[in-house]
């Protein structure tokens, strides 16, 4: 199961990965993308028809939060955020590594801080479904190394995003802006 759990918009790569999984026709695999949409109905009708044409297992859900949101990256193998435009840190991909998920992202903004290319997942360039299809048929095709950065991704959540970790880091952050003011 391969999740994008982010808004469904053209600038979050949402479009990138739908025209990836189009083509992915030989995978064994369910393609769950979840999350609001703009006001653009154009993009969103031509998405929507593109699914319903498709001979792809693919869902779309409304946005999801609570029990709903966490059971869907319980169930993923592999999460996907390919932003297209500039990112912050987007706290779905601490989410996806906290679920102990090996993620196929962009290099957009600081996403390179949580996703190690290689380690935890995979960064491939902005805009190129033939590279993430190439990256989702690699982890299709070899178990073991979707587990290995599973685990990497939870251990990486675990030694910098953690709520333990956070809390820490934020008490050290205003223990010098108080120190050297």
């Amino acid at each position: 199961s391969v999740l994008y759990f982010a808004n469904i918009y053209e600038s979050k790569g949402a479009r990138v990965l739908l025209n990836a999984v189009l083509v992915a026709h030989e995978m064994n695999a369910k393609f769950v993308f979840t999350g609001g949409w703009r006001d653009d109905m154009e993009f969103k009708n031509k998405f929507l028809k593109d699914v319903e044409e498709s001979a792809v297992d693919i869902t779309v859900n409304e946005p999801s939060s609570g029990d709903k949101k966490f059971q869907m990256f319980a169930d993923a193998d592999v999460f996907v955020f390919p932003p297209i435009m500039p990112e912050g840190h987007p706290w779905v991909l601490v989410e996806a590594m906290s679920a102990g998920l090996p993620i196929i992202a962009t290099d957009q903004g600081a996403i390179t801080e949580s996703v190690i290319d290689g380690d935890n997942g995979f960064i491939v360039p902005a805009g190129d479904s033939n590279a993430i299809l190439e990256k989702l048929r690699f982890l299709e095709q070899n178990k073991e190394e979707r587990i290995r950065m599973g685990k990497r991704s939870r251990e990486l959540f675990e030694l910098g995003f953690s709520g333990e970790k956070l809390a820490d880091n934020y008490t050290a952050i205003f223990n010098s802006a108080i120190q050297s003011s």
